[in-house]
C-alpha cells in the first residue's frame, strides 16, 4: 500500500531485551503481536496514517514515535493509539 519497502526495526522480543530497550512490561512484542517499522522517505506520522487503513491494525495498536523515527503496530485485539 505504501509502495516502498517496509523496514522492521523490532519484532518479537525476549523479556531481557524488552527491558533493555525500555519496553513496557505488557509489551505486545513479548507476545509476538507487534513490530516497529520505518519506511524511507516517509515520516512516522505519514506511515501511521497508512497503518490506520490496514484492516489488521484497525482493532490494534498504532504508536507514533516521531522523535525516534518509527511507528509501532500491533494486533492486540482492541483499539490503542498513542
Amino acid at each position: 500500500m505504501v509502495g516502498k519497502p517496509i523496514h522492521i526495526n523490532s519484532g518479537v522480543r525476549c523479556a531481557s531485551y524488552n527491558t533493555a530497550v525500555g519496553g513496557s512490561k505488557k509489551s505486545q512484542h513479548l507476545e509476538g503481536r507487534a513490530v516497529d517499522i520505518v519506511v524511507g522517505g516517509m515520516s512516522p506520522k505519514e506511515l501511521a496514517n497508512y497503518a490506520k487503513q490496514v484492516h489488521s491494525f484497525q482493532n490494534g495498536g498504532i504508536g507514533v514515535y516521531e522523535d525516534k523515527g518509527f511507528v509501532h503496530v500491533d494486533v492486540r485485539g482492541k483499539l490503542a493509539r498513542w
